[in-house]
């Protein structure tokens, strides 16, 4: 699913033409930058930039950043052999380009204000990097190993969305409700582990 900006700022790129449409005339937004912060099991920071290129159709591009932070659950790799360092990390970043389609028929306002259906392309890196060290001791295995570890999670993705973009505070303010953004999704586990140590294997 797409994240949901509940808030997202907007500053308007291009002059302020005059546009005639049924007789009012509103501003003329072709280009939108939007920040954005996304909450829950991850934060993402993301800047957002949407050109106009009619009444009807944008394009966008929004690039997301995970915020840094320690990981758990699926990415807590610690057992009773393994010990990651203190000094784990997991971030991530995200390329997200999408074609909009406003189908608003009873507000005169044009794009890029209100209902629109959407696609969209999905190119993600989670990433988890840490320092190792592992030892083992039985009867036939005594020894200890240090190294590195970084496993990237790819995503490449393909999806659509529906949402209604609100331009208030004399349009420097965007509000964009995404109602939903399902998309299919190809994952790619990339591991890269650099190991040294010493002791005792069994004798083959």
């Amino acid at each position: 699913m797409r994240n949901v900006h509940l808030f997202c700022g907007s500053l308007s790129l291009m002059e302020m033409h005059a546009q005639d449409t049924t007789g009012l005339r509103f501003p003329e937004r072709m280009g939108l930058i939007r920040l954005g912060l996304s909450s829950g099991l991850v934060s993402t920071l993301s800047l957002n930039y949407e050109r106009v290129f009619n009444n009807e159709v944008s394009a966008a591009l929004t690039v997301g950043r995970m915020v840094p932070r320690r990981p758990d659950g699926l990415f807590d790799i610690h057992t009773d052999n393994i010990d990651p360092s203190s000094d784990r990390e997991l971030q991530g970043r995200s390329f997200t380009p999408e074609v909009k389609w406003y189908l608003e028929r009873n507000d005169v306002r044009p794009a890029p204000c209100g209902f629109y259906v959407g696609m969209y392309g999905r190119l993600s890196d989670v990433r988890l990097t840490s320092d190792l060290t592992g030892a083992a001791s039985s009867t036939e295995i005594n020894g200890t190993v240090e190294g590195s570890l970084q496993l990237d999670l790819l995503e490449y993705g393909l999806g659509i969305d529906a949402g209604y973009q609100l331009l208030t505070l004399n349009d420097r303010l965007a509000i964009d409700f995404v109602f939903f953004g399902p998309r299919w999704s190809l994952h790619t586990l990339k591991v890269e582990v650099d190991l040294s140590g010493d002791g005792v294997l069994p004798k083959t």
